[in-house]
């Protein structure tokens, strides 16, 4: 499709009408939502989701964002907005200018957020390899990472299959050289877990004012692994090996993430919009309970 309209400078001409149009088109007839799609104006940068109506106002006023090339995830594409949500569409106009580059008007760089966000983005736009039509870089590594954590794989064999991915791709691959590179890349999603070591008899956890201590406050075992049942603590490197650890996943920036996304955000407002109020208990929110917390916490009850 021809791009040569987008570094028109005069926007009223029919060229560049027509070119828009076109590009219009393309991205309502690839469309999962058929009726919005992102906008890829210079002052949405593709953040925000507006009807066909919205996007041609936006483009003709403000310009097309020039260095938007690759049309072939402008529609409403489920990684892409995994990436939106898990910014909240920062702010990017302070380090954004209109000409595309990421510079601010005092000649400083992108703060940390700006620069992760387009590089994330960056990753969900750029097809795992030249002529790939299924997958990004971005949608590969996240359901290769899925597929890890369904079948348990370990992440030597994550490091392994991709060593053997990228030999079998062509050269142009867009995959990483290790798990860890992959977990690196989605880091920024906030797929983020604490790792606590543990007492091997689950007595404690080494947290807090426990962190530095080597064994047991209550049964004296070591924290560490031993060889052969002797107590002689096992190093890795420079590092000692855990004999147990827990995970444990936040509960605040899970909730968060819930009503971040656009595809849970209403499940979690079911009870107050949707729910059928009538006295009969269907519902933990029917309870007296949560009427009872409801009614002593009003400002925390009305945030739905």
């Amino acid at each position: 499709m021809d791009k040569s309209w987008i570094d028109l400078t005069d926007r009223s001409s029919n060229e560049y009408l027509n070119g828009l149009e076109s590009f219009l088109d393309f991205a309502f007839d690839n469309s999962m939502g058929d009726t919005r799609i992102y906008c890829p104006c210079k002052k949405c940068y593709n953040r925000y989701f507006v009807t066909r109506e919205v996007a041609r106002a936006h483009i003709i006023v403000d310009g097309f964002w020039s260095k938007y090339k690759n049309w072939t995830h402008v529609v409403d594409d489920d990684i892409i907005g995994m990436v939106h949500e898990a910014f909240e569409h920062p702010n990017l106009d302070s380090s954004m200018r209109n000409d595309g580059s990421t510079e601010n008007e005092y000649g400083e760089g992108p703060n940390d957020e700006t620069t992760n966000y387009f590089k994330l983005l960056q990753d969900a736009e750029c097809p795992l390899y030249p002529g790939c039509k299924n997958f990004t870089k971005l949608s590969f590594i996240v359901r290769l990472l899925h597929t890890k954590v369904l079948c348990g794989w370990t992440d030597k064999s994550v490091t392994i299959l991709l060593t053997l991915l990228k030999e079998a791709f062509p050269n142009e691959v867009q995959l990483p050289d290790s798990y860890n590179e992959a977990q690196k890349i989605t880091d920024d999603l906030a797929f983020t877990y604490n790792t606590w070591d543990a007492c091997p008899n689950n007595c404690m956890l080494f947290r807090n004012e426990d962190e530095k201590l080597e064994s047991c406050a209550i049964c004296h075992e070591s924290r560490y692994k031993k060889v052969d049942g002797q107590p002689t603590n096992v190093v890795n490197g420079n590092r000692k090996i855990p004999a147990k650890q827990v995970r444990y996943f936040p509960l605040k920036p899970r909730l968060q993430r819930l009503f971040m996304s656009s595809k849970t955000a209403s499940h979690m407002r079911w009870h107050a919009e949707e729910r059928t109020d009538d006295g009969v208990l269907r519902h933990p929110a029917d309870s007296p309970a949560w009427k009872e917390f409801d009614a002593k916490n009003p400002d925390f009850s009305s945030e739905v």
